[in-house]
């Protein structure tokens, strides 16, 4: 693990530790600031991404009440979801890895 990534991952760990877990619609803005590394998307571009976030915030609520709601490992199930819109550059790679972890790491309350 590079310097980078420790101070990345020392970073989440400690917002997780004072915010609680990831919520969907940061992670909608994570993937945003992927694709200026996939694809070498213009601050613009990352901006326009963001607002279109923002503008489905009331989906992303939905999926964190959701979670919540039904799993007893709800922050768990949150961070591995913003995980995938890390790791993946295509939208579709990102979203599936997301849909799997809802569906395969929630434990039912």
């Amino acid at each position: 693990m590079g310097m980078r990534q420790l101070i990345v991952s020392a970073a989440l760990l400690f917002a997780a530790a004072c915010h609680g877990p990831p919520s969907q619609l940061e992670a909608c803005k994570h993937f945003c600031d992927k694709q200026g590394d996939c694809v070498q998307a213009t601050s613009s571009e990352i901006s326009a991404c963001k607002t279109n976030c923002d503008a489905n915030k009331t989906t992303w609520d939905d999926n964190d009440h959701l979670i919540s709601a039904n799993c007893s490992n709800a922050d768990s199930v949150k961070g591995q979801i913003y995980d995938c819109y890390g790791h993946y550059c295509d939208t579709g790679l990102a979203t599936q890895c997301a849909d799997t972890v809802a569906q395969t790491k929630c434990d039912p309350k």
